[in-house]
């Protein structure tokens, strides 16, 4: 006679959720700048307006990325979790943790494609390896204070 209507709970992201877009956030960024990269090497070396364009394009880009992601690390603080001296202070450092991925993985562009220009030359191919070893240890510091600072809000 009497429905009993059952509403669901709405659907709140957990903090994984919030973490894991916050670190697609940074390599997506990372990416852009290795293509940012790779387009500054070539206005470097010819100033042509393919180039150039690409440059500002993903330069902007670049810009846009790091300051969203800063975003969403700081709207993840001020959400309804506990945040302690802790959360802030991890907060931060996965901050510079993605501008320093970011730089370099710009870097890494700027090597690759250098090295792709200089192939006959070894010292090219070898600050490109190099400097994809630094970017990949940025890569696993970007994780781990990702889960740091998901560990300190839980």
């Amino acid at each position: 006679m009497y429905h009993v209507a059952t509403m669901q709970a709405p659907y709140t992201e957990s903090v994984n959720e919030k973490i894991g877009k916050i670190m697609a956030d940074a390599f997506f960024t990372a990416l852009v700048a290795f293509l940012f990269g790779l387009c500054l090497t070539g206005t470097i070396k010819r100033f042509d307006g393919d180039y150039l364009a690409g440059s500002i394009c993903f330069g902007a880009l670049v810009i846009f990325g790091i300051f969203w992601t800063r975003r969403a690390v700081q709207r993840l603080l001020t959400a309804k979790y506990t945040t302690s001296e802790t959360a802030k202070r991890s907060a931060r450092q996965l901050v510079a943790y993605c501008i320093a991925f970011v730089a370099s993985s710009a870097t890494f562009g700027l090597e690759v494609m250098g090295a792709w220009r200089y192939s006959s030359d070894g010292f090219y191919s070898f600050s490109a390896v190099i400097f994809g070893i630094i970017t990949c240890v940025w890569f696993f510091n970007v994780y781990r204070g990702a889960r740091r600072l998901t560990s300190t809000l839980v």
